[in-house]
């Protein structure tokens, strides 16, 4: 596959320069707003940043005959792009999206080849994947189109999508509030939304509690500043274990934190030092696990990571991830470690993202709440007890200023 990125002033100039250099056979796979540099490095205006594929021919692909009525194919696309034409028209996007492809199948019976292949089948998925993405594309192309030709309410971009939360999102099932342009009602009701995916984290309410996620996701730092917070600043009696014996210095780290707070550290090197360890501070209000960073992609090293968490009763896992990752590596990263079915998400590093919308986007696409955030080094100052009003606050907060030039 052929991938390349265009930058164009406007959506359509983009997709007009995919088209040029890829052919029409190429598909979007990310477009995004970018401010270009000005003179001086001054921030100029913004424009678009799209990045578009297309699949190389190979030899002995499988070729559609019988198509005469190519042009049916676009009629095609044209009417699902006029049914879409609202990104809060009523109806099933995709079944529309579906209903084309089978049409086009249909239409498109005869292969050069007397019996259908795995190579086959994978070419006709890749097609009607792409014949998806033209309805998409062309979707998007509707919605960047002149204000002259778009109704009062869609002439600026919603702020919801301007602070960084997905389209998808805010156009479904945040389609009643999209087209707010009052911030104040727009953050409460924002904050009403995300009340079902905040659950506070209460040293209380938790007795055993295991860190995990990728590395460099700051889960020792984060697991010291919940110590210190609920140690310090609550006064709970709390212990700390750590299985993380593989990172260089990591245990070293740890055992500071815990002197300086005045707490136990347990080092486990196996699953029974970790249940044993668990035992032996069963009575205390809060015992916090550290785990070692493991890629989501190795699902052996998530199997042998599990098996120190099982060893022990009652432990809670909180899923911690980085803001810092692209949001297709977050939500890869929900997804691999569900085998550790965690309890809530601690969403790490805000002070490294120039918009704070993961903070709707992860609960809302992996359906788990929010327990806590961090936003720095220091410990437990940068620390945040998830709070609903304060999230929306948050994440509509760094373009109030941009607003109000």
């Amino acid at each position: 596959m052929r991938i390349k990125t265009f930058e164009a002033p406007t959506l359509q100039d983009a997709l007009e320069k995919a088209r040029r250099e890829l052919g029409e056979d190429a598909v979007v796979l990310n477009t995004r707003y970018v401010k270009s540099t000005g003179l001086l490095g001054i921030r100029g205006a913004s424009k678009v940043e799209l990045t578009a594929a297309v699949q190389p021919e190979e030899p002995g692909a499988v070729e559609v005959e019988n198509c005469a009525d190519r042009t049916h194919s676009t009629a095609m696309v044209e009417s699902s792009y006029r049914s879409l034409n609202n990104p809060l028209c009523d109806g099933d996007n995709s079944t529309q999206v579906q209903m084309a492809s089978e049409n086009t199948e249909g239409r498109c019976t005869s292969f050069s080849k007397a019996e259908s292949t795995a190579p086959d089948i994978a070419d006709i998925k890749w097609e009607l994947r792409r014949l998806g993405l033209i309805v998409e594309n062309l979707l998007a192309a509707r919605m960047s189109v002149s204000a002259g030709e778009r109704t009062p309410e869609q002439v600026h971009t919603p702020l919801l999508i301007r602070a960084g939360v997905e389209a998808n999102i805010a156009y479904k099932q945040l389609a009643d509030l999209v087209y707010f342009d009052e911030f104040d009602t727009l953050i409460k009701a924002l904050a009403s939304k995300l009340e079902s995916f905040v659950r506070p984290f209460d040293c209380a309410d938790s007795r055993v509690v295991a860190l995990v996620g990728p590395t460099g996701a700051g889960k020792t730092t984060t697991l010291a500043k919940l110590a210190a917070k609920c140690s310090l600043e609550q006064g709970k009696d709390v212990a700390l274990v750590t299985v993380d014996t593989y990172r260089i210095g990591a245990v070293d780290q740890l055992r500071t934190y815990a002197r300086i707070m005045g707490i136990p550290l347990e080092v486990a090197f196996s699953p029974a030092d970790v249940a044993a360890a668990v035992n032996k501070h069963r009575n205390r209000d809060l015992i916090l696990i550290d785990t070692v960073g493991r890629s989501q992609r190795s699902e052996e090293h998530l199997r042998e990571l599990k098996a120190f968490l099982d060893a022990a009763d009652g432990v809670e896992t909180h899923l911690v991830v980085s803001a810092a990752l692209s949001p297709d590596v977050q939500y890869e990263v929900v997804e691999r470690f569900s085998i550790f079915s965690p309890k809530c998400l601690i969403i790490t590093k805000l002070d490294e993202v120039s918009n704070l919308g993961v903070l709707v986007n992860l609960p809302f696409r992996s359906g788990l709440p929010v327990s806590c955030t961090t936003s720095g080094q220091n410990v437990p100052n940068d620390l945040s007890i998830a709070d609903a009003n304060e999230m929306a606050a948050a994440v509509l907060g760094r373009i109030t200023a941009e607003v109000a030039r």
